[in-house]
């Protein structure tokens, strides 16, 4: 457990704190890129993944994932909608929409900034974002059944490169994402303190 402290205390103070205290958010735009590549590949390797079996029984990564993380069908049914793991997902749907809060920022910094323009980004944005859930959602379940976790990407063996690399550019995506949401605390924290 203090391993896991300490390198949680590592990342906040020697990656995370100082992104979250850049001037610009600009100098972000390439982790912007490399997650947004990273994501659209953790969907194009989970479609993979599910179509070629490999994580069904007899796949090449069947024996390697705990039990729980196996395979199941037929077996559990709505009792898992019904079930306080059904929070996990619904707080992971919420998240994916939550920009709200520096929608102002994002219009500001817009090229050729005018609504029409920003509204149609922004209706992209969120269908691509619904697209990309229903993805994850569908590959990942009709790959693991009623033993989907919450983060999907458990449920991969840790022998699976592609897998580790999925997970690589989701911590990516991760801290990258901080500064952006640490911008509209911190905003909306100076605006009701002054």
């Amino acid at each position: 457990m203090a391993t896991r402290q300490t390198a949680i205390l590592a990342i906040t103070s020697l990656v995370i704190w100082p992104l979250c205290n850049l001037k610009s958010l600009a100098a972000l735009a390439p982790v912007s890129m490399v997650a947004v590549a990273g994501i659209v590949m953790t969907c194009v390797f989970m479609y993979q993944r599910m179509a070629s079996g490999a994580y069904a029984a007899g796949g090449i990564f069947f024996d390697s994932i705990a039990e729980k993380f196996q395979p199941s069908f037929d077996v559990i049914g709505m009792s898992k909608v019904y079930s306080p793991a059904m929070l996990v997902l619904l707080g992971m749907a919420a998240t994916a929409y939550l920009a709200h809060f520096s929608a102002l920022d994002f219009h500001n910094n817009l090229e050729e900034n005018n609504m029409k323009r920003f509204g149609g980004l922004v209706a992209m944005a969120f269908a691509g974002t619904a697209l990309i859930n229903v993805l994850f959602m569908s590959f990942g379940f009709l790959t693991f059944g009623g033993s989907s976790s919450g983060l999907i990407l458990n449920n991969y063996s840790t022998k699976d490169i592609g897998a580790t690399f999925c997970r690589l550019v989701t911590v990516i995506s991760l801290i990258g994402s901080y500064p952006i949401f640490f911008r509209g605390i911190k905003s909306s924290y100076l605006e009701l303190a002054l």
